[in-house]
């Protein structure tokens, strides 16, 4: 298990630094603990979704199964 947090992070962050946090590692599994931050900044609820589906795209395209 490698933990690659850091504070204050939005999904969006996850997102852009997806290559050099997650993408590297090739990793089996991947738990991400997210939004807490976005929602406290008020993003809407659909941005959240729409950050979530690129995350979910990036890891089906560049996580080899």
């Amino acid at each position: 298990m490698i933990n690659r947090s850091f504070g204050g992070s939005h999904l969006s962050d996850i997102i852009f630094y997806f290559d050099e946090i997650i993408s590297k590692y090739q990793p089996a599994m991947i738990f991400i603990y997210a939004v807490n931050n976005d929602i406290a900044d008020k993003k809407s609820p659909m941005i959240l979704l729409d950050d979530f589906k690129i995350f979910a795209d990036l890891v089906n395209e560049e996580i080899d199964e």
